[in-house]
């Protein structure tokens, strides 16, 4: 089944901080359309009624929840400030927080309110995380904080890891960030993942002092999960083609 079609069998609440962005109005209404999530906007209603109404976007069908609710504000604070407080963080400071509506996404997910939040679109990476990692925290299992891209295609989904957290990985952040790109695989595409080190390499195709670094994350990474199917370096057609595999990486195990 596609990645849209398992989406759309259960819808699941996303909620959206930027609300009153024209692009995060306009990719809300498409998701609503088609079914795939049930958005939830995060703003001053007034303000994102009046975006929408200028942008010729109903809102009919979209909830809008407005960060400044005493309601939520004292259930999100009562929520993590156990937390903050061994990190220094008053009662005051905490409800201040809450003003910033990418934290307020972040705890309405921790509290069990929705299902996830998509933040970024005028809001910087660093931001988005932070309000994540301080609301809802880490699991228990990952090392290091990384992303990905999830791309649809229409024969092949691919998870591109990492490409927005970690701009030079250690050898041990790039072993992590590979086993929990194949955790990501197996959650999000149901699929049993197969993991290239991508490089302008393939198999010592060339010869460069950072191989050496994914090369040993390739180790590292078989260790850490016997059960995954790890291979490289390789260059991106190497990994993808399978003609071209055969020709440049005849014995890889991602071909």
């Amino acid at each position: 089944m596609q990645l849209r079609e398992r989406a759309a069998k259960a819808p699941k609440r996303i909620v959206y901080p930027e609300a009153t962005d024209p692009r995060v109005l306009r990719a809300t209404a498409r998701i609503v359309d088609s079914r795939m999530a049930r958005p939830i906007l995060v703003g001053s209603p007034q303000a994102v009624e009046s975006q929408a109404q200028e942008l010729g976007i109903k809102l009919s069908h979209i909830e809008i929840v407005d960060p400044k609710t005493p309601n939520f504000v004292d259930r999100y604070v009562r929520l993590l400030l156990t937390e903050w407080k061994s990190r220094g963080i008053t009662e005051p400071e905490a409800m201040k927080r809450f003003e910033n509506p990418m934290y307020f996404a972040a705890a309405m997910v921790r509290a069990g309110d929705a299902d996830g939040f998509v933040g970024g679109a005028a809001t910087t990476t660093a931001e988005t995380v932070r309000a994540a990692i301080h609301c809802i925290g880490l699991n228990d299992i990952s090392k290091t904080v990384s992303s990905f891209f999830l791309m649809a295609l229409p024969t092949i989904n691919l998870i591109f890891a990492d490409c927005a957290v970690v701009p030079i990985p250690t050898t041990s952040q790039l072993s992590d960030i590979a086993v929990d790109a194949a955790r990501n695989a197996h959650i999000f595409l149901q699929a049993e993942a197969r993991v290239a080190f991508l490089s302008f390499s393939t198999k010592g195709s060339a010869a460069h002092p950072s191989l050496d670094r994914i090369r040993e994350a390739v180790r590292t990474a078989k260790a850490r999960a016997p059960e995954l199917l790890v291979d490289g370096e390789l260059q991106a057609d190497a990994a993808l083609v399978p003609e071209i595999a055969q020709a440049k990486a005849p014995t890889s195990t991602v071909k």
